[in-house]
């Protein structure tokens, strides 16, 4: 589906009931839980039932599937998963873990677990990791599915550590901010294009699927919001052993984005040492015109980029 598609409150025919229903029972629930939406944690908490049985749909969850949601809030997504062998849900907030405990504790294919998504910048919850590698036991090589609305907070942090997870991820259908969708999704020479596009194409092919408005959600955003969905890369794959030298580069990089790329990287602190024709030897050997800025580089640039200066010790 392109991204014109859009979402309208509408009565469905087969037993769901309309959004305003549904945000009836929304604020019963958290009202109930005692539950006061936090913008600092990006509550928004989707009501749409239209909207979530498409997700549902898109998600294709079946009886032998791993699946891990990122906030769980008030449940309702959770609910489209239960045909899942095994949910694996994440919560920050404990009156929202209470009001998802007293939801699926009855259910033995649910997990959940407190706390926050993220152990460090781009490290995940070690016990929902150690959950799921326990749920894709005996080989650990079983495809799992992520499907969140995800905090805006933790978003690209969040799918960075996700897409590098020693597991099998067979897709990610993650709902963010437009903001944040148009960053990840952006191309060289656009006025979003950043570190985190270049990283997060290095590692899956990523579409924007849906574009999702305020009217949705309750509290209402200011912002509208998009679903993205993410197929792991798997023979283009960005190998491990060049992560960490492409991140001291695009960090480097983007720091000075308007200036030329040879200068931008010689006023960064990691290159600092490098004079000014050691670096236009580097770029040079990586095939980098040293006229271009950091957006206008695409990933196979910064890759022989990083290689080249990896390769050189300051």
């Amino acid at each position: 589906m392109s991204d014109e598609a859009d979402v309208r409150p509408e009565a469905n025919s087969d037993g769901d009931r309309p959004s305003e229903e549904g945000l009836g029972e929304l604020r019963r629930l958290l009202l109930r839980f005692g539950v006061h939406p936090m913008r600092q944690r990006g509550q928004n908490f989707l009501h749409d039932a239209s909207l979530l049985r498409w997700i549902g749909s898109r998600a294709e969850v079946g009886p032998d599937d791993v699946v891990l949601e990122v906030g769980g809030g008030s449940g309702f997504l959770t609910r489209r998963l239960l045909a899942a062998r095994r949910v694996v849900v994440v919560e920050i907030d404990e009156a929202l873990q209470r009001c998802l405990h007293d939801q699926f504790d009855s259910r033995a294919n649910v997990t959940l677990i407190g706390g926050d998504i993220l152990h460090g910048k781009h490290e995940l919850n070690r016990a929902a990791v150690a959950s799921l590698a326990e749920a894709l036991l005996p080989d650990g090589k079983t495809p799992f599915k992520c499907v969140s609305n995800l905090p805006y907070s933790v978003s690209v942090s969040f799918l960075i550590g996700l897409l590098r997870l020693p597991f099998a991820l067979e897709r990610a259908i993650v709902m963010v901010q437009s903001e944040v969708a148009d960053r990840i999704t952006a191309s060289p020479g656009t006025r979003d294009y950043g570190a985190a596009s270049v990283t997060l194409q290095s590692l899956a092919r990523v579409q924007r699927i849906r574009k999702v408005p305020p009217t949705v959600f309750w509290p209402r955003p200011k912002v509208d919001s998009a679903i993205l969905e993410f197929r792991p890369l798997f023979d283009d794959r960005l190998p491990d052993e060049e992560y960490e030298p492409l991140q001291t580069v695009l960090h480097a990089a983007f720091q000075h984005r308007r200036k030329r790329i040879g200068n931008a990287l010689r006023h960064a602190d990691s290159f600092r040492g490098l004079d000014a024709a050691t670096m236009q030897d580097r770029l040079a050997a990586a095939g980098i015109d040293p006229a271009l800025r950091a957006d206008q580089l695409g990933l196979a640039e910064y890759r022989r980029l990083a290689l080249s200066l990896s390769s050189t010790n300051p």
